[in-house]
């Protein structure tokens, strides 16, 4: 079967292989985005899922794939619940990238030093904080904005805003390239207790935050000084500076430039790789989606087996011993068929009484469904019985 489908490689035309890069480029593209978020398993489900009920349809297998199109209901409603932020952020992005392109502007390795100073100082003052830094996904109807600031960054500015008698110390810090950008706003809280482990108001603001964009947070608690960080919807505690500023250095080389536009911040490899894979998804599903299911009509050999000879009596001879069936149907459909499947049987009940010649016809042949008898030749056969010798 294997060897049908690639033999419809030679239909491709300009404007398949037009149709099959095009679709290519789709599934790379939404390859690219799930890489960088959590809602790369989302993609990586849905595909593997995709296939899995091609394979079972091509393969017959028929209990699977009546138990994959069952949950089909069942795996987009899971999707569309579980993973609403996700998607929500997705398309958010998708949306940015088209419509507002935007960069979020790079700051230097001396804001990421500074603020991890200023984080820790703060921590051993036992000072709240909660500071943002936006990815690429911008902020815009995430937050209640508070009061605008754009001021220079600089520990002594830092600590006064975040000072227990500062009106607006209890709200987010927004950081946007080497400028305090906001302070006072306000974030959306977490509907996922489960993480939070009995934390405060700032730990669910952080994480309700990056649920729903690529940002990330850095939270110091005024009742521990624990420091924490929230990416990609999860809280992770801070063991020490080090760490922290590692995390921040890896996050400002991820989000200073979109990887979605700017391809040359993807290493080449991956990057070819994920085109190559795309490619091959999508002529898999070409192959039978399209030639596949073209109309055509081919021809078989079928056998012809005699039943029901009566007692006494052997075959002798089925002249021809095979005829020549023409079926009319979908490709794929066709391709599935087996020699074993096919064969025409005939009722030999009357050789006793001398009948010879039988005529042939589609009911004395079993086809799937989905084919059409479109002709059968010859149209009839000589059929020969021999006495059985009686013993005496």
């Amino acid at each position: 079967m294997l060897l049908n489908y690639l033999a419809l490689l030679k239909e491709i035309g300009v404007l398949d292989l037009l149709d099959i890069c095009a679709s290519a480029c789709v599934l790379w593209f939404g390859f690219t985005v799930f890489q960088f978020r959590r809602t790369w398993k989302i993609g990586a489900g849905l595909v593997c899922y995709g296939l899995l009920l091609l394979m079972a349809s091509e393969l017959e297998l028929a209990l699977t794939y009546r138990l994959l199109q069952g949950l089909f209901a069942v795996v987009v409603l899971v999707v569309v619940v579980v993973y609403q932020n996700e998607l929500r952020r997705v398309l958010k992005e998708l949306t940015q990238m088209f419509f507002d392109r935007k960069q979020t502007p790079l700051w230097h390795g001396s804001v990421s030093e500074l603020l991890v100073k200023v984080a820790y100082e703060l921590s051993a003052r036992r000072w709240g904080a909660l500071i943002v830094l936006p990815g690429r996904i911008g902020l815009d109807g995430l937050i209640t904005e508070g009061f605008k600031l754009d001021g220079v960054i600089n520990r002594p500015l830092l600590m006064s805003l975040f000072d227990p008698h500062s009106p607006g110390h209890d709200g987010a810090l927004v950081v946007r390239g080497e400028r305090v950008e906001l302070f006072g706003s306000r974030l959306p809280l977490t509907e996922r207790d489960e993480q939070l482990n009995e934390k405060g108001t700032r730990h669910a603001a952080a994480v309700g935050l990056t649920e729903k964009c690529d940002a990330l947070v850095l939270v110091v608690s005024e009742e521990s000084g624990n420091i924490s960080i929230a990416r990609e919807g999860s809280l992770k505690l801070i063991a020490d500076s080090q760490a922290l500023l590692q995390e921040m250095r890896e996050f400002r080389r991820n989000s200073g430039t979109s990887e979605l536009i700017q391809t040359k911040s993807l290493p080449y490899l991956r990057m070819a790789l994920r085109m190559f894979f795309a490619l091959i998804v999508t002529s898999v599903f070409w192959l039978v989606l399209v030639p596949g299911s073209a109309v055509v009509t081919t021809s078989f050999d079928v056998p012809i087996e005699v039943q029901n000879i009566p007692e006494g009596y052997v075959l002798a001879s089925v002249t021809p011993p095979t005829a020549s069936v023409a079926l009319t149907g979908e490709r794929r459909a066709l391709f599935k068929l087996r020699d074993s499947d096919l064969l025409i049987s005939l009722d030999g009940t009357l050789t006793a009484l001398g009948r010879q010649t039988y005529a042939l016809n589609s009911s004395q042949l079993m086809v799937p469904a989905d084919l059409e008898v479109d002709k059968i030749s010859p149209v009839s056969v000589k059929v020969l019985v021999d006495r059985v010798p009686s013993v005496d």
